[in-house]
């Protein structure tokens, strides 16, 4: 027969590498769309600053039904 005690250590490692794995994950996720973002907001403020008009929403199906413009 096998340790309990030995299976029990072998699950909670297991658990514990795949929360890290899991964390890991996220921590990339974030900084990706941080990365975005910054991209976004430096382009914004490039084009500002060379006195560029900026550029218009797109009117979304969400928008059109808020304003009652369906069909």
């Amino acid at each position: 027969m096998s340790d309990p005690k030995a299976e029990k250590k072998e699950r909670q490692a297991a658990d514990a590498k795949a929360a890290w794995d899991d964390h890991l994950a996220q921590k990339a996720a974030v900084e990706k769309n941080t990365e975005r973002l910054r991209a976004l907001r430096l382009a914004k403020e490039a084009s500002e600053a060379a006195g560029e008009k900026p550029a218009e929403k797109k009117e979304t199906a969400r928008r059109r039904v808020k304003r009652g413009k369906v069909g």
